[in-house]
Order: structure tokens, then sequence, then C-alpha cells
């Protein structure tokens, strides 16, 4: 994870930049198509059983992630801004399988995580074929660190950053 580093922003969020060797396009498309998306959501040795994307401003995704202990996470959130291939901005929150708010309690998560997130992608070209990838949490970095999604979605990038090799 060499060219990973971790940031805090100035309202305090998890902030994870990526330097990856594809282009813009070619990253976006693996960030939103759900034959890649299964791929690579969630750390290490997780699946993704079920994943729909409507990929649209207003549109929505709904991502189960299961455990190598077999527990499922579903979740889901809303398209607030799309645009190819520079950026993606969404809400996301904890679901059950029918797309309907969870409490994060349910998932074990204490009460101070935030019951809606929201979540931003920036792909900048970085020249000769390769992208920078940001990615704004949407979270504190105590909440992240407390929680280990700073973690998780490190993990999650390092996934990403396999796929891309495969497309």
């Amino acid at each position: 994870m060499e060219n990973t580093s971790v940031d805090v922003g100035a309202e305090r969020e998890l902030i994870l930049t990526r330097t990856l060797n594809a282009r813009r396009d070619q990253a976006f498309e693996v960030w939103t198509n759900p034959k890649h998306v299964e791929n690579w959501w969630g750390p290490e040795d997780f699946t993704v059983p079920h994943c729909s994307i409507d990929l649209r401003l207003g549109g929505s995704f709904h991502i189960c992630m299961r455990s190598p202990t077999g527990e499922d996470s579903w979740h889901k959130g809303f398209y607030r801004v799309i645009r190819p291939p520079e950026q993606i901005m969404s809400t996301i929150f904890f679901s059950d399988k029918d797309g309907n708010f969870i409490a994060p309690v349910k998932y074990g998560m204490g009460p101070d995580f935030p019951a809606e997130i929201l979540m931003t992608v920036n792909f900048t070209d970085a020249g000769n074929g390769k992208t920078k990838l940001t990615l704004n949490c949407g979270l504190s970095e105590v909440i992240a660190k407390r929680y280990q999604a700073d973690q998780g979605w490190s993990q999650s990038l390092d996934r990403f950053e396999q796929e891309l090799k495969r497309v």
C-alpha cells in the first residue's frame, strides 16, 4: 500500500487517496459497474452476494457484504452527483435486504456512528494513463478508526486496484 495516504480534511473527515494505473474512464467503470463492484467491495475475505446499481441522479445502489463467518451487512445509498468520469457523490447507510433503513447500532456500531454518510469519490487525471482517486468517506477520522472503517475502506481500495488490473 505504498501509494496510499490517509489525511484528515478541514472538517476532520477521513480521506483516502490512491494513484491508480488506469485511465479515469476505466476507474469510473470499475467503481460503478455491479459486475466489478462485486469483486472489490468490502474488506479482504468478504464477498458480495448482491449488488444492484441504478447509476443516475437520484438512483440508488444496494449492496450486501458478507463476512468470512457468513454475517451479512447491507448498504444502500442514493446518487446526488454523477459526473463521468470525474466525480460521484452519494449517501450511504445501513439497510436491510429490502433496502429499508437500519440504525447503525443494529450492525454493532455505537450511537456515535452516523445514520447516513455523504461519500464523495473524485477521479483526477494524473497523466501517463494514471488516475488519482480521492475518497472522502464522510466519516471523521476518530469514528472511522473506532469502527475500523479506515481499514475496511483501505482494504476495499486494495481490492479495487486488483480489479482494475483484470479489466
